[in-house]
């Protein structure tokens, strides 16, 4: 009698372990799937820019505003999406969180991307940075942000 609810119990360990482990791969494949849609509306939203950008003054006078948002703001909603993707369930995809702060160029962006973000699963962007990643990584992110000239950091 035993041994059939022991091996009861192993199958169905098993089966929630498979059923973990598809979760698991769903939820990478989908931040996978936002960041080719990130790196789709980042040049949609390079090409709009360089058309409207018309008077050479007018740019260098942008290009210097700390608070200047670089883009669309459906693009910083993707943005968070990858993030949130690369974070939630088991693992973190460090590879994409670095590709998203990367692009971040200006205090106005990181405002933009943790507006964007917002509060989820009862905590905001810092908060799950922090829980996600080792120390080591959210030092290099640190030093691409100041080194891009962004003051805020994680």
């Amino acid at each position: 009698m035993q041994k059939k609810i022991l091996i009861g119990i192993a199958y169905v360990v098993g089966i929630s372990l498979a059923i973990l482990a598809l979760v698991t791969v769903i939820v990478k494949l989908r931040a996978k799937s936002l960041s080719k849609k990130l790196e789709k509306e980042l040049a949609q939203d390079a090409q709009t820019t360089a058309n409207q950008n018309t008077d050479p003054e007018a740019t260098v006078e942008e290009e210097y505003n700390p608070w200047k948002k670089n883009y669309s703001d459906s693009t910083y909603k993707t943005m968070a999406n990858a993030l949130y993707y690369a974070m939630k369930g088991l693992g973190t995809d460090e590879d994409t969180i670095i590709s998203v702060f990367k692009r971040i160029r200006s205090n106005g962006d990181w405002y933009a991307l943790y507006k964007a973000f917002g509060k989820r699963n009862g905590y905001y962007l810092r908060s799950w940075l922090k829980g996600d990643l080792s120390s080591s990584y959210i030092q290099k992110i640190n030093k691409d942000l100041r080194r891009q000239g962004v003051t805020k950091q994680i």
